[in-house]
């Protein structure tokens, strides 16, 4: 009888274990499917936002273009504003010498400041973001333009201006 009892006991032990090690893995497996599941959404929600910054960048970048367009057009003038007073100047006798000369000049003291459309990429560069475009060499590529490129174009812009302020603005004011 003793011996039954302690069967018993011994059945009820191990089957109260074996319950509680049940829980524990049903619980771990509840935690791991979470953790999944987690992971999932989060990996949608990179990709949702990262079309989404992609999109501002292209909008971004479409801007810059047209700007660097009409800079271009604005300098091919100046171009042939330069030649069209370098003419005048070596025909001083011609009856629309004073009119060239003062047209040419205007063109040619014109100011241009490129400014690029840049706060999308400024954003994701400041917040961390810039980790949520997946293609490397599109973040290579959008670095070297924003940090690089774009630079060298405003000191271009820069370098431009001190020669205009320096050499064809005094003959403007005299």
């Amino acid at each position: 009888m003793f011996s039954e009892r302690l069967l018993g006991q011994s059945k009820s032990t191990k089957g109260l274990i074996a319950n509680i090690l049940l829980e524990i893995l049903i619980i771990i497996l509840g935690v791991l499917i979470s953790l999944w599941l987690s992971n999932i959404f989060q990996h949608w929600d990179n990709a949702r936002q990262e079309q989404v910054y992609l999109e501002l960048l292209h909008s971004d970048l479409q801007a810059d273009l047209a700007v660097l367009r009409s800079e271009r057009a604005h300098r091919e003038e100046q171009v042939t504003a330069a030649g069209q007073l370098i003419g005048a100047l070596n025909n001083p006798d011609v009856p629309t010498y004073r009119q060239t000369v003062a047209n040419s000049m205007r063109n040619l003291l014109t100011t241009i400041r490129f400014s690029s459309s840049n706060a999308t990429f400024r954003a994701l560069e400041s917040t961390g973001e810039l980790k949520l475009i997946r293609e490397d060499s599109l973040v290579n590529q959008l670095i070297q333009l924003y940090s690089k490129d774009y630079e060298s174009l405003r000191h271009n812009n820069d370098d431009i201006s001190n020669f205009r302020n320096n050499f064809l603005l005094p003959y403007a004011v005299t």
